[in-house]
C-alpha cells in the first residue's frame, strides 16, 4: 500500500476543495492521524454527499468520521464496510440522534452484534430523517432483532429496512409482526435468510392484513413450509 500520510492528503485535498459529492475510501491504508483530519474537512464541507468506506480505517478512524454526522450538513448516504464491531455502531448510534441530513445508512456484515444493534435502535426512535437502514448479516441476535423492531413502532421516516441473515427465529419474528401492525411507513421488508418458523412467518401474515403500506417483503431462505407462503403470498 502506498504511505497513508500520502492516501490520507490526497482525501482531504477531494474534501476541501468542496466539489466533490461522492467520495470512495476503498483499500487505503489511512492512519489514525489522517482519519481526524479528513473528519476536520468533513464538519465544514458543503458538497460532500455520498461517502463510503471500505477495508481503511481503523476502529477509531471510523468514530472520528463518524463523529462528524453530529455537525455535517449535507452528507445523506454513507456505507460503512471495516469491520467495525458494537463500539462503532453505537457511536454511528449517537450520531444519528443529533444528525438531520442522512437518509441512508449501510453498514451489512459489521459484526455489530445485539449491543448495537440495540443502540441503533433507540437512536430509531429520535431520529426522524434516515430512510434506509441495512443491517444485514450483523450477528444481531434475538435481542438486537426485537430491538429494532419496538424502534418501528415509534419511528416514522424509515420506508427500507433490511435485517436478513441475521438469526432470527419464531419470537423475535413475532416481535416484527405486532410492529407490523403499527408502523404506517415502511414499505420494503428485507428478513431473508433468517431461521423464522411457519409460526413466525403465520403472525407476520396476521399483521399484513392490518398494515397498508409495506409493499415488498422478502422472507425467502427461511424455515417456512410452503403452506404458510401461500398464506404470506395472498396478503
Amino acid at each position: 500500500m502506498c504511505d497513508n500520510s500520502v492516501e490520507g492528503y490526497e482525501i482531504i485535498q477531494q474534501i476541501r476543495h468542496n466539489t466533490t459529492t461522492s467520495l470512495n475510501i476503498k483499500l487505503k491504508d489511512i492512519s489514525n492521524e489522517a482519519a481526524k483530519a479528513i473528519a476536520a474537512e468533513l464538519k465544514i464541507n458543503l458538497a460532500l454527499k455520498s461517502l463510503s468506506i471500505t477495508w481503511s480505517l481503523s476502529n477509531e478512524g471510523v468514530k472520528a468520521i463518524v463523529e462528524t454526522l453530529k455537525v455535517n450538513s449535507t452528507l445523506t448516504r454513507l456505507n460503512i464496510a471495516n469491520g467495525i464491531g458494537e463500539e462503532s455502531a453505537k457511536a454511528i448510534a449517537e450520531a444519528l440522534k443529533i444528525n438531520s441530513t442522512l437518509t441512508r445508512l449501510d453498514i451489512e456484515s459489521q459484526n455489530i452484534l445485539k449491543e448495537g444493534a440495540k443502540a441503533l435502535a433507540k437512536a430509531l426512535k429520535i431520529n426522524s430523517t434516515l430512510t434506509t437502514l441495512n443491517i444485514a448479516f450483523n450477528n444481531i441476535s434475538v435481542e438486537g432483532a426485537e430491538a429494532i423492531s419496538e424502534a418501528l413502532k415509534i419511528n416514522s421516516t424509515l420506508t427500507t429496512l433490511s435485517i436478513a441473515g441475521n438469526t432470527i427465529w419464531e419470537k423475535p419474528a413475532k416481535v416484527i409482526a405486532e410492529a407490523l401492525k403499527i408502523n404506517s411507513t415502511l414499505t420494503s421488508l428485507d428478513i431473508e435468510r433468517n431461521i423464522i418458523s411457519e409460526e413466525g412467518a403465520k403472525a407476520i401474515g396476521e399483521a399484513l392484513k392490518i398494515n397498508s403500506t409495506l409493499t415488498t417483503l422478502n422472507i425467502a431462505y427461511n424455515s417456512i413450509w410452503k403452506r404458510a407462503l401461500k398464506r404470506l403470498a395472498k396478503h
